[in-house]
């Protein structure tokens, strides 16, 4: 009860701030396998690869925990992590509960999901669910006696998902938002199924079909909401339009930025890098240099701006790399969240350097151009380096 106890009044102590629960605070992927012979009773098994494992192992030593408990503290945990509709997750007895080694470094959690009579859909929802902080995909898979398996992938953005289990392949996401079945997962994201990393690397590469349209707008709205919500890639699109020299100077430098960071987002998700140390200073120092290159009224020429705004670019797709990987573990093709992230991130890009252009064209600023100039530079500089020591900060306490 520890465990659960202290995330609980932590979230009463201080309301402010969003927790996740600690499954879904790791970037991984876990799997729910749920088995019923007449889809009342389900047999529950959560399997969690060996990252959760460390990182509860990490948590449980600094609670300074008997080491013969973690193993039930752990259960418990997990047990609290899920809620299914209206059935009750129950504990199996001592002797049933225990971890199971699977293949590929897996280990599984066993439970009894118990409804108040035969289910035709189900409900899993995610408790202490913080859209923010939320960072593993959950495979679901469901097989009960008689009818066809079902399964779906919930990607981290979803607290929640109704599976239908007559095998009309009826899912919802929230607000009843209907969602089309996607499984996009390889070799090696499954505990049966272990591959090596050539096979992985050979399955990245191959072509796939095509994800299902709502599937393709999910991500697209993701990469639009992670621009929307980062104030600091915002105020960098301003300094580009206070700096740039026409409209042409502008369309040079908002498509060298996103070439650099489609790049760098590219390649750090392709090869999985981690989180950079310190990245959100250096985006908000980018911030700040291009607001100070920019001070001058006669404003950069077009290859001089796309070429510091492709560099910075690169800078700020380390970042958005991150948001996305969030959002595809387990999903072999890579390509098209890529994309579709991209495209949604570009079209809010574009919404706000137009929006943005659009105002300062039309202030008051011909009086005296130097003074509005320099005046907007100095509080763009001012506010990349507050934002990246926000960011920083924020970091450190999630």
């Amino acid at each position: 009860m520890r465990l659960p106890l202290l995330v609980a009044t932590v979230a009463t102590l201080l309301p402010a701030v969003a927790l996740a629960h600690p499954i879904d605070e790791v970037v991984s992927q876990a799997l729910i396998d749920l088995q019923s012979r007449d889809a009342a009773t389900f047999q529950a098994t959560v399997f969690l690869d060996r990252r959760h494992i460390e990182g509860y192992a990490q948590v449980l030593e600094r609670m300074g925990l008997p080491a013969e408990d973690n193993l039930d503290t752990l259960t418990m945990t997990i047990s609290h992590a899920f809620r299914f509709g209206d059935c009750a997750v129950q504990q199996r007895p001592p002797g049933q509960r225990s971890t199971q080694k699977v293949g590929g470094g897996w280990v599984g959690f066993h439970f009894t999901l118990k409804c108040p009579g035969p289910q035709g859909e189900l409900t899993l929802h995610r408790e202490q669910y913080s859209r923010d902080k939320t960072r593993t995909t959950l495979l679901w898979t469901v097989n009960v006696a008689g009818r066809e398996p079902v399964e779906a992938l919930v990607q981290p953005h979803l607290q929640s998902m109704t599976l239908a289990l007559d095998g009309s392949g009826l899912v919802r996401g929230e607000r009843g938002k209907r969602l089309s079945p996607y499984k996009d997962s390889g070799s090696g994201v499954s505990p049966a199924d272990p591959t090596t990393g050539a096979q992985m690397l050979a399955e990245r590469g191959s072509a796939r079909q095509l994800p299902p349209v709502d599937i393709l707008t999910l991500w697209a709205e993701e990469g639009a909401v992670h621009l929307a919500t980062g104030v600091d890639h915002l105020l960098f699109l301003l300094t580009l339009v206070i700096g740039a020299r026409g409209w042409s100077g502008l369309l040079a430098g908002v498509t060298a930025f996103s070439l650099g960071h489609m790049t760098s987002m590219a390649v750090s998700l392709w090869f999985d890098w981690p989180p950079v140390p310190l990245l959100d200073l250096a985006i908000g120092g980018t911030i700040a240099l291009s607001a100070w290159q920019g001070r001058r009224v006669r404003g950069l020429p077009a290859a001089r701006m796309a070429l510091t705004s492709v560099a910075f670019g690169l800078i700020h797709g380390l970042g958005f790399g991150t948001g996305l990987k969030h959002l595809t573990v387990g999903v072999s093709n890579l390509w098209w969240p890529l994309l579709s992230f991209g495209l949604g991130l570009d079209l809010a890009q574009t919404l706000w350097v137009a929006l943005g252009a659009l105002l300062w064209k039309v202030a008051p600023r011909q009086s005296n151009p130097e003074a509005w100039q320099l005046a907007a530079a100095r509080v763009l500089m001012v506010g990349g380096a507050l934002a990246g020591v926000y960011a920083l900060i924020g970091e450190m306490l999630s």
